[in-house]
């Protein structure tokens, strides 16, 4: 009986120390925790690559399970060794996931960039791997030595007539001739290259290489003292203006002693040569020579003029040289030649004709 007792004990109590050990409320969730963590953003190939600018891509591949408020780009044109908020200029893209893009600009051409792309949420910043692309060359490129330069301002002459010299249909008693030349360097950086008369702009047609380029011009007026100003001038080939160097240029006519058609100076007179032509010719029969051929046409449009000294008579050439002349003679083909220069190598001679008559004053 003691026995049986016993056992109905060691089997009832136990199951009332187990239901009553736990109450409901201590009794673990059944629901598992949620977990946040920075976004993922990876970058893609830049495409739209200039000497200038380039678009960027990029993809937030997890949000980080919060909300992304700031995602962009940052760039450097110095190596990034470690993603930062710092470590580059930065491009901002807005916010959201998804992808993005971004257009940079004002890049220096033939230049390598590294960027990184980024995102943020509430838990910090996410980074893509470092990336890199180089910039094109620029075609419009300008070189850093090229200059147009005003060389020699030169008075040629100075001269009256009293019918009046033509120009463009509009006749004026004075008339003042004088040369310009200009240097140019680097003239593959330039679309044109000339210079400015005042407000006037020249340009010459044939800049294809470096060196001085010669123009005989002439300024009319009804005043007997004339002044021009010259600029050098001329544009880029990525259309920005130059303006170079600036030279003023003023004289004024006096009539000679003998009251002739007066000259140069007090004691110099001058008048025009009879039946002025001119022709020239090149050893290669390569007309490039502005010097010679604007020469020409100034003396087949508006003549030659003789000068008087004391008791001689002389013209003077484009490099202000005196060739000494007598009345009563009809000149035929005096020859002035002129040489180009290639490192002291002659590679072409032009050669100038000038035929004319003229009687005593």
């Amino acid at each position: 009986m003691k026995q049986l007792l016993y056992m109905l004990l060691f089997i009832c109590f136990p199951m009332a120390i187990v239901t009553t050990s736990c109450s409901k409320d201590n009794l673990p969730s059944q629901e598992p925790a949620s977990e946040t963590s920075k976004p993922s953003v990876v970058n893609f190939d830049p495409t739209e690559i200039t000497f200038s600018s380039a678009k960027l891509m990029a993809s937030i591949t997890d949000n980080g399970g919060k909300n992304v408020t700031k995602r962009g780009f940052l760039i450097s044109s110095t190596p990034i060794t470690e993603p930062s908020i710092n470590c580059g200029e930065e491009l901002s893209c807005g916010d959201g996931s998804g992808d993005f893009t971004a257009t940079v600009k004002e890049l220096k051409e033939s230049t390598k960039y590294y960027y990184v792309s980024y995102a943020k949420n509430e838990n910090g910043y996410g980074f893509s791997s470092i990336s890199s692309f180089t910039t094109l060359e620029d075609p419009n490129k300008v070189s850093d030595n090229a200059s147009i330069v005003l060389q020699k301002l030169e008075l040629v002459s100075m001269d009256y007539s009293s019918a009046g010299f033509d120009n463009g249909g509009t006749k004026y008693p004075y008339r003042m001739s004088y040369k310009i030349s200009i240097d140019v360097k680097e003239y593959t950086s330039f679309q044109k290259a000339g210079f400015k008369i005042d407000t006037s702009i020249w340009s010459f047609n044939n800049v294809t290489q470096d060196g001085l380029y010669v123009a005989d011009m002439a300024t009319y007026s009804s005043s007997s003292t004339i002044s021009v100003s010259v600029s050098s001038y001329g544009t880029y080939i990525n259309g920005k203006e130059y303006v170079g160097n600036t030279e003023t240029l003023s004289a004024t006519y006096k009539s000679g002693d003998s009251g002739n058609t007066g000259g140069e100076s007090g004691n110099i007179t001058s008048k025009a040569a009879d039946n002025t032509k001119a022709e020239y010719v090149s050893s290669d029969n390569d007309y490039m020579y502005i010097t010679c051929s604007s020469l020409v046409s100034h003396l087949n449009r508006y003549g030659l003029t003789i000068y008087k000294s004391g008791a001689s008579y002389y013209w003077k050439d484009f490099d202000q040289v005196k060739h000494y002349v007598q009345p009563g003679t009809s000149y035929s083909k005096k020859v002035y030649y002129y040489d180009y220069l290639i490192s002291g190598k002659t590679m072409k001679t032009a050669y100038v004709y000038v035929s004319f008559s003229f009687s005593a004053f």
